[in-house]
C-alpha cells in the first residue's frame, strides 16, 4: 500500500513502537499522515515526484517551452495539438527540438497553434519507489530499467516531517485513543508547515517558475 514516499509497512516502522507495528488499527491514520505529508512536500517543491508511465500534460498551443511536472523524464512518446476544441488532435512530435530529462523541460522549434489552441504531451517521468508489500499481489517489484530512484534526501525529509506530524497528533486531536479519521487529518494537515530542517533538505529539489 502506498503511504506517500514508501509503503505502509516502512512508514509504520518509523512512526510506531515495535509492539504496535503488527496491529492494523492505526493503518488508515498512518497512511493518511504519509500521504498528507507527501502532498505538502510536492506543494513545497512545486512538482510531482511519483513515476508515471504515459502521463499527459495539456498546455496552451503557443507554448515554446513546456515544463513537465514529473521528472527526470525517461521518454516523450507523443506531442499532439489541436487548433480549436472541436478539432481533432494532430501529431506534432516533429516540433520537439530538444529536451532536458533532468529538468523536465521540452524545447519546441516552433509554435504548434495560436493562443486558442492546445498542445498535449505524453511522457514517462518521475521517481520510482517501493509501494508494494509482501501482502500485495505482484510483490516484490523491481525498479524499471532506465528509471530513477527517489533521492534519499526527499525520502528522509518526508520521514522527518511525518515523525513531526505524528508527534503532534494529540495537539491535533488525533491521539491513539481516538478513532482514526482520515478526512479530519487531511484538514488538519493543511495548517501544518514543513519544518525548517525539511525545507533545507528539499531546497535542491524545488521547481521554480519559468518566466
Amino acid at each position: 500500500m502506498n503511504a506517500g514516499f514508501s509503503n505502509l509497512t516502512a512508514l509504520k516502522i518509523q512512526l510506531l513502537n515495535e509492539s504496535l507495528r503488527s496491529d492494523i488499527t492505526y493503518d488508515a491514520l498512518v497512511a493518511a499522515v504519509g500521504l498528507g505529508v507527501a502532498g505538502l512536500v510536492e506543494g513545497f517543491c512545486n512538482r510531482k515526484f511519483a513515476r508515471v508511465e504515459a502521463d499527459t500534460l495539456t498546455v496552451p498551443g503557443n507554448s515554446r517551452l513546456i515544463s513537465l511536472p514529473r521528472y527526470p523524464v525517461e521518454a516523450v512518446t507523443a506531442l499532439d495539438y489541436k487548433v480549436r476544441l472541436a478539432t481533432d488532435w494532430v501529431d506534432g512530435l516533429g516540433a520537439l527540438y530538444n529536451w532536458s530529462a533532468d529538468a523536465g523541460l521540452l524545447d519546441l522549434s516552433n509554435y504548434l497553434t495560436d493562443k486558442h489552441g492546445q498542445a498535449r504531451v505524453t511522457y514517462t517521468g518521475g521517481y520510482f519507489w517501493e509501494t508494494l508489500e509482501p501482502t500485495d499481489d505482484g510483490y516484490p517489484t523491481t525498479q524499471p530499467d532506465g528509471s530513477a530512484a527517489l533521492p534519499e534526501a526527499i525520502r528522509s525529509a518526508w520521514i522527518i516531517q511525518c515523525e513531526y506530524v505524528w508527534s503532534r497528533r494529540d495537539k491535533l486531536g488525533l491521539s491513539l485513543g481516538a478513532k482514526p479519521e482520515e478526512k479530519r487529518l487531511t484538514n488538519d494537515l493543511g495548517t501544518v508547515d514543513l519544518i525548517p530542517l525539511v525545507q533545507q533538505m528539499l531546497k535542491d529539489h524545488i521547481r521554480f517558475a519559468i518566466i
